[in-house]
């Protein structure tokens, strides 16, 4: 099965990015074990990729799009996983997303997220250097910073596992 997605790289007045920390379920499974990635889900039928990130952020972190400042998508990724035993082939396109915030609320998780995600938090560059967890995508550490400078492609840029 193939599947659209909009992943987010939101960023907080404090230039840090947030990340979800999931913990080992049956539900959604890129890999065995705990890891860290963005926030962002399926693109719903007759939806755009900035309508989409809009119900993501309301559903992930209950902001609201006067809270928010849309930038660019910046980069495109292809991943397979299995969401609830389903294998999915998924086609993903990463928006720069600043928030006027430092507080998000998990309260409007659906089900799934709710058993999925074990916690928020942002993190700075620095910050996510430290951190030992795998983290997706795979290259985000090394293509962060350039973001966080507002530095951004003119054109999304694969940054799929094999390329580059």
């Amino acid at each position: 099965m193939k599947r659209k997605s909009i992943r987010i790289l939101l960023i907080n007045p404090e230039n840090k990015i947030l990340l979800f920390r999931i913990k080992p379920n049956p539900i959604i499974l890129l890999q065995n074990g705990i890891y860290w990635f963005t926030p962002g889900g399926g693109i719903e039928q007759g939806e755009t990729l900035k309508e989409a990130a809009l119900r993501e952020l309301f559903e992930e972190t209950g902001l609201l799009q006067e809270d928010l400042s849309l930038g660019p998508v910046i980069w495109e990724s292809r991943v397979n996983l299995v969401i609830n035993g389903k294998e999915i082939e998924q086609f993903e396109k990463f928006i720069v997303v600043h928030t006027k915030k430092l507080e998000i609320s998990l309260e409007n998780f659906t089900e799934d997220e709710k058993q999925c995600i074990e916690k928020a938090s942002w993190f700075s560059h620095e910050e996510l250097l430290q951190v030992t967890d795998t983290i997706y995508p795979e290259k985000l550490r090394t293509l962060l910073p350039p973001i966080l400078k507002g530095n951004y492609p003119t054109t999304p840029v694969n940054i799929d596992s094999s390329v580059g």
